[in-house]
């Protein structure tokens, strides 16, 4: 913000905008400081491409997006996911496809996931 660099920001209800509103009002920025918080983008593949394609400086996005362009990455917060389903749905060859899929992504190292818990259940009826 101080050095009025230009942001790309996310969506109103994503996520990723609910982070940048937490951290601004941390931080005691208000909104209309940053530069370029009204240019709003749906998605993190948009993030890194405006910021790729020198639209903009700096944006919040995940991991992953920043590897594949190649852009530089600043970690600022851990996100954990979990995949709920029913008992009934749990033992398909859908889900156990699924499974399968997660953990051999897992043993790729895709950049910025961890699939260390991927099949494992943590809640029980």
């Amino acid at each position: 913000v101080k050095k009025g660099a230009r942001f790309i920001n996310r969506n109103e209800r994503s996520g990723t905008r609910h982070l940048l509103e937490m951290l601004l009002q941390q931080e005691g920025i208000p909104p209309e400081e940053v530069k370029g918080f009204r240019d709003v983008v749906s998605s993190h593949l948009e993030v890194a491409l405006r910021v790729f394609l020198g639209e903009a400086d700096v944006g919040l996005g995940i991991e992953y997006m920043a590897h594949l362009l190649p852009l530089d990455f600043i970690p600022l917060r851990e996100e954990r996911f979990d995949l709920v389903l029913s008992e009934e749905v749990w033992g398909t060859e859908r889900v156990r496809d699924l499974m399968g899929f997660l953990s051999s992504a897992g043993r790729q190292k895709v950049p910025g996931y961890s699939f260390r818990d991927t099949g494992k259940v943590l809640f029980g009826a």
